[in-house]
């Protein structure tokens, strides 16, 4: 199974990150129009992700396993791609690396969730909304990242990580991460 063999997994015990629980079992699901497709057991599906990491390989094979289990995902490989993509298409979720070419992945929290915010403040209370430009949905955020130390899981904290996951990492511990957050969030 192509998840079980990427190269990305976690480092146990690693004293940084947080706790997630065991996977869900890989399941064949079938969608609404009958024809099957991959999913986790009991998982909701349909996120749309912006995966910023300077590591190509890293990054395809995260979106290829991602829109596996039904998300949308789009790639950017430095924090001014990350923007540019944000400001095109909102998505309520992002994986991003913490060091980046011109930057690092809170730099790219940051400035999203104050994009939103500033569009949320500048828009009239009347005018329809779609769901990932209202303050009531902020956006998500997991780290994805190669320091396994103290004070890079604090910056990530700070700007707005909920998840700090150390490289490399396993699919099914990211998955485990999302489920996570979509819980807390009610996503």
């Amino acid at each position: 199974m192509l998840a079980e063999l990427s190269p990305i997994s976690l480092l146990p015990n690693s004293g940084v990150g947080e706790s997630v629980p065991p996977a869900p079992p890989l399941t064949l699901a079938p969608d609404r129009r009958g024809s099957n497709k991959p999913g986790r057991a009991g998982v909701p599906q349909g996120l749309r992700i912006l995966v910023a990491d300077d590591d190509t390989l890293a990054a395809r094979l995260m979106k290829r396993l991602l829109e596996q289990d039904g998300h949308t995902v789009r790639t950017a490989a430095c924090v001014s791609d990350a923007l540019r993509l944000a400001s095109a298409e909102p998505f309520e979720l992002l994986i991003a690396d913490y060091q980046l070419p011109d930057g690092n992945g809170c730099d790219v929290l940051r400035q999203v969730r104050l994009t939103r915010e500033c569009r949320c403040a500048a828009t009239p209370p009347q005018a329809p909304q779609g769901p990932q430009e209202t303050r009531a949905t902020p956006v998500m955020g997991i780290i994805v990242t190669g320091f396994a130390d103290e004070d890079h899981a604090r910056d990530s904290t700070d700007a707005g990580f909920a998840a700090y996951l150390v490289k490399p990492i396993m699919f099914a511990d990211l998955a485990r991460a999302i489920a996570r957050l979509r819980a807390t969030a009610g996503a």
